[in-house]
């Protein structure tokens, strides 16, 4: 009975340390309940993909708070993927000069904020992490050197410049989308890149808005054009347009943004109300100068005058004459980013969505932006308040400035993708940018290169 009873205590011991082993997901996911303002992308700009070119002077940046009190000792690691985001076979002597994994070196803690949290920072490649092969790769942030307690995942993309890619939107096929959705049609070179099967060995992923949660993955090219490959599809290479995405100014916790209908301190904690939301028309469209779901960290109350002058909300949000360009390098120059990170505070900010009446049972609403990963967690779900007739959500969040939006999840259905058209609808004008990648896995190769990357935007400017 002892050696019995021995037995049983073991398997319930390691029972509980498996529960508490997180699933490590190859996708854009937080694991740790303290990570807030994760921000990954190309170095100094604070807007874009995260792209690495190979050989080429070109980096790419993480930032991330940690809520807690105290720092921790973090690690990072790169793991290469293939096309559809799984590992490949390749050792990491393979695609790395150096080591795959390291220690994350740097971090700061808050200057003057009434919610302290510390702010770790990682820049790639550096001088320990080096890439050697271009392709997927996924950014691991963990806690203990063992690899099991999870903080972050991250991706991003190595590439090559070896083909032209050219792209173009098209009309959508299908006469129900004309005015409501995107069809790219690109085509790529190959008369200096010999491939011997190109039907096979190539294959596309297209990314609108920086966004991994819809990319259409695995595209092979259907039509030749001499040395060109085309991916003319009909009704396959399509997203809903969406609309321009709401914005939120909280770059100042003293004075009210054109969005804030509150500002209050409760317990030496900042809480922003913002004005209620409204459901948008689907029939109707309104140009927004906007940055297409993305975030910046900035602060106006520790700006000189001189840079307050410089970033002024009414060409933030759409009031200005001025094009779009403009104001965004007016955050893509800020020379005090990384001060900006340590001194900016963090706010609880309310939203709320007005709505004559709480959707169906079978369907849930959420706040989705980059700065919730588009991901239909429970912690951006909104919740019904009969007192105001509206969905209301309280989220931390840090000083800046935030394109958002809402998104509706029908529980019967098996899609777990954010539909931003739910609410807002959907309209051809609105502006978006589409990543087309391509990627050539020759016979016998174990992982998937990418040879090219181009954009094109949608939208009337």
């Amino acid at each position: 009975m002892r050696i019995l009873g021995t037995f049983v205590i073991f398997l319930l011991m390691l029972n509980s340390v498996f529960a508490q082993k997180e699933v490590l997901r190859y996708e854009d996911y937080i694991y740790s309940p303290n990570i807030r303002t994760v921000k990954f992308t190309q170095k100094d700009k604070y807007l874009t993909f995260p792209v690495v070119v190979l050989g080429g002077n070109t980096f790419v940046e993480l930032e991330f708070d940690d809520l807690g009190a105290d720092s921790r000792n973090l690690y990072y690691r790169v793991i290469q993927c293939d096309v559809n985001w799984q590992p490949t076979q390749l050792s990491d002597l393979d695609y790395i000069d150096g080591y795959a994994y390291d220690q994350l070196r740097e971090f700061h803690f808050s200057f003057k904020t009434t919610r302290p949290f510390v702010h770790y920072r990682l820049v790639l490649p550096n001088e320990n992490t080096k890439f050697t092969k271009s392709g997927n790769y996924l950014l691991k942030i963990y806690e203990d050197s063992g690899k099991e307690r999870l903080v972050l995942t991250r991706r991003f993309v190595v590439i090559e410049s070896q083909v032209a890619v050219n792209a173009r939107l098209v009309p959508p096929f299908s006469p129900g989308k004309f005015r409501t959705h995107h069809e790219i049609d690109f085509e790529a070179s190959f008369s200096k890149f010999p491939v011997n099967n190109l039907r096979q060995e190539l294959k596309a992923v297209v990314i609108q808005n920086n966004r991994w949660d819809n990319a259409l993955i695995g595209l092979q090219p259907n039509f030749a054009k001499f040395d060109n490959q085309l991916w003319d599809y009909q009704d396959k290479v399509v997203f809903p347009a969406g609309k321009e995405y709401r914005w939120l100014d909280l770059r100042s916790l003293l004075i009210y943004g054109s969005q804030t209908e509150a500002i209050e301190q409760i317990n030496n904690r900042y809480v922003v109300t913002l004005q209620k939301d409204r459901m948008i028309d689907p029939s109707q469209y309104l140009q927004i100068f906007d940055i297409n779901g993305e975030y910046v960290i900035a602060n106006n109350d520790r700006l000189t005058s001189r840079q307050t002058e410089d970033i002024n909300p009414r060409q933030v949000q759409g009031g200005s004459d001025r094009n779009v360009s403009y104001w965004r390098d007016q955050f893509l120059n800020d020379q005090d980013h990384f001060n900006n990170s340590l001194a900016s505070d963090y706010a609880d900010v309310r939203f709320s969505l007005a709505m004559n009446e709480p959707l169906p049972a079978n369907q849930e609403i959420y706040v989705v932006g980059r700065f919730t990963d588009y991901q239909l967690s429970a912690d951006y779900k909104m919740a019904w308040d009969d007192e105001r007739n509206c969905y209301v959500l309280t989220t931390p969040m840090k000083q800046g400035f935030y394109n958002y939006n809402y998104a509706i999840r029908d529980l019967n259905s098996k899609v777990k993708v954010a539909d931003l058209g739910a609410v807002d609808g959907n309209w051809w004008e609105a502006e978006n940018v589409y990543s087309i990648l391509i990627y050539y896995r020759p016979f016998g190769q174990m992982y998937d290169r990418i040879i090219a990357m181009n954009q094109v935007q949608s939208g009337i400017r």
